[in-house]
């Protein structure tokens, strides 16, 4: 692995005595002095935390249907395990609904990923204040994608069950929830953008960026 710790400083190796996961720590995450490797055992804790959880996506509906079988609550429910030939109605009904989803991610990843490139054009500077907004913007956006995943699951047991004032409930606190969220998150990166970047760096021409970029990312979770 390579461990860098400014801009201004050159990639050094990793020791051996560190486990071989690619490290790469930004500003003060890896800034200590008089130590062999500063401030990378919580980045190694980190990126090895990563490294376990990403594995489980590929495995996800092994998992799930692994649950579902032993489940005594599920149970009730599943029809008895049988081999059944393909139904394309089936199919086709879930790749019309499936389909679309999928490209608006791809087409979102694809976006972000070419601004990426482009930004790499502008210089170090550029390039580390815009991998600090993308990250903050980023935690931010999972919080509120996480409530709506939460919402839709809860909209999809009320219609299912025919349960309309539930259905209203799940529908009215959702979306105050997020709406109160969304403005919680806004209205602190457009306060205190400068005290979140400098839990990643000191660095006063990365500082003065990425706090400009932030407030944008403010802006355009509040759109």
């Amino acid at each position: 692995g390579w461990i860098v710790t400014e801009p201004s400083q050159e990639p050094r190796p990793a020791g051996k005595s560190m486990a071989p996961l690619p490290i790469l720590a930004y500003g003060r995450l890896s800034q200590k002095k008089n130590t062999p490797y500063p401030r990378t055992t919580l980045a190694l804790a980190i990126v090895t935390l990563v490294r376990l959880v990403q594995p489980m996506k590929a495995h996800g509906p092994m998992l799930i249907t692994l649950y579902m079988s032993r489940s005594k609550a599920l149970k009730p429910f599943l029809p008895p395990p049988r081999f059944a030939a393909p139904d394309m109605k089936s199919i086709l009904e879930i790749c019309r609904l499936g389909l679309p989803l999928g490209l608006s991610f791809f087409l979102e990843m694809s976006a972000f990923s070419a601004i990426a490139l482009l930004v790499a054009t502008l210089g170090n500077t550029a390039m580390a204040s815009h991998q600090i907004a993308f990250n903050v913007w980023d935690a931010t956006y999972m919080l509120l994608i996480s409530i709506g995943a939460a919402l839709a699951t809860r909209v999809g047991h009320a219609i299912g069950s025919g349960n309309r004032p539930q259905l209203q409930l799940s529908i009215r606190s959702g979306a105050g929830m997020t709406v109160l969220l969304g403005l919680t998150c806004t209205a602190t990166l457009l306060i205190a953008p400068t005290l979140i970047v400098s839990a990643y760096t000191k660095d006063a021409a990365i500082h003065e960026m990425a706090s400009t970029l932030i407030q944008l990312a403010a802006l355009f979770i509040a759109l």
